[in-house]
């Protein structure tokens, strides 16, 4: 014999209410995960899309929020992801992830003195934290803090000695607050190991320029605008070099360059040092 049980009203409405829940948690993790796979496949757009509807679902997840505000930073919309960077650190006062995000953003967007604040509360919770390090050396550079920004990189550099591209942040930095020697040791680590940087050979070429060292400064130059750096202040200060290098052939030759640029700056060089 069967027997047949009646469900209480009651409990059919518990029991429906742990479907609909169950249905909603599975709908959400599905968005998930179809917006993880496009952000890593670089589908950044999709990839939103799916993180938005799985934000409808549960709107007070900061891993979602988070998720949200990255694909909106890697589709340059560095101002709508920053409110959801922030709502994701409102609900995780301790998540670096979206201090750094939004330090990135702000960045990018040149809020230097906000940047400095999210750098500030990542360093409170990891003081030897590689990113906010080099970040605030950026920063502090950008604000014409330039010891503190070399105290900065140095902190990053402790973190990370093999990030090469910190080095010419540092060498850069320590070269605007008057030590070149410093700043000439960093850059020539740079460039031995990446030839092809034309401002680090200009910055190399400003500072050899400041410690008389012209033929080699020349070099320098020369070197960068071979890699098509070409305005009108590294040719005039090759022609300067050139010319305290006793070579006024070439000084010449590059003031006549000058005209490209500035016609009357080029005319008032040749005056002064070819006629």
């Amino acid at each position: 014999m069967l027997y047949h049980f009646k469900i209480k009203p009651m409990y059919k409405i518990v029991f429906y209410i742990s479907i609909l829940v169950s249905c909603f948690l599975m709908s959400c993790v599905s968005n998930v995960e179809k917006g993880e796979e496009a952000f890593e496949n670089e589908d950044y757009e999709e990839a939103l899309e799916f993180f938005k509807a799985a934000n409808k679902l549960d709107p007070n997840s900061y891993y979602i929020l988070y998720n949200i505000a990255r694909c909106n930073e890697e589709l340059g919309d560095f101002k709508a992801a920053i409110p959801f960077y922030s709502k994701s650190i409102k609900l995780n006062p301790k998540f670096l992830e979206g201090f750094l995000g939004r330090a990135r953003c702000n960045m990018k967007m040149e809020k230097y003195e906000s940047v400095i604040v999210d750098t500030d509360n990542i360093l409170a919770l990891d003081e030897s934290n590689f990113d906010a390090n080099s970040m605030k050396g950026k920063c502090s550079f950008k604000l014409m803090q330039f010891m503190d920004a070399t105290h900065y990189f140095n902190e990053a550099l402790k973190k990370n000695p093999d990030h090469l591209s910190t080095y010419y942040h540092r060498g850069v930095a320590r070269a605007s607050f008057g030590d070149q020697y410093g700043a000439l040791k960093d850059l020539n680590f740079f460039i031995n190991e990446k030839k092809d940087f034309a401002h680090a050979y200009y910055n190399r070429g400003v500072i050899l320029e400041q410690i008389g060292n012209f033929p080699l400064a020349v070099s320098d130059y020369s070197k960068a605008i071979g890699l098509n750096l070409k305005n009108w202040e590294i040719y005039y200060k090759r022609g300067v070099c050139n010319f305290q290098s006793k070579n006024k052939k070439a000084a010449c030759q590059d003031f006549k360059n000058l005209a490209k640029y500035d016609k009357k700056l080029s005319a008032d060089a040749l005056k002064e040092y070819c006629l």
